[in-house]
């Protein structure tokens, strides 16, 4: 994944965009704590602002495969 600002260097408060890498006929899953940001998609980006400490993963699927990467946070 990566983010913009990149580096990541942002305050509470500051909005963000968090991407995926492209994977070919993948659908995209964030999440939020855990919390699902709404379902699996085509969308490989996530904009929204965070609080400290919150942890942003993304599940990545194609056909009967998924990997979840590892937290930002």
């Amino acid at each position: 994944m990566t983010t913009l600002p990149n580096p990541p260097n942002i305050c509470e408060g500051d909005p963000v965009t968090i991407e995926a890498n492209a994977v070919g006929g993948a659908n995209y899953e964030f999440f939020v704590d855990g919390q699902t940001q709404g379902a699996p998609s085509g969308v490989r980006t996530l904009n929204g602002v965070f609080n400290n400490g919150q942890q942003i993963t993304v599940a990545i699927s194609v056909s009967s495969c998924t990997i979840t990467s590892d937290p930002i946070s």
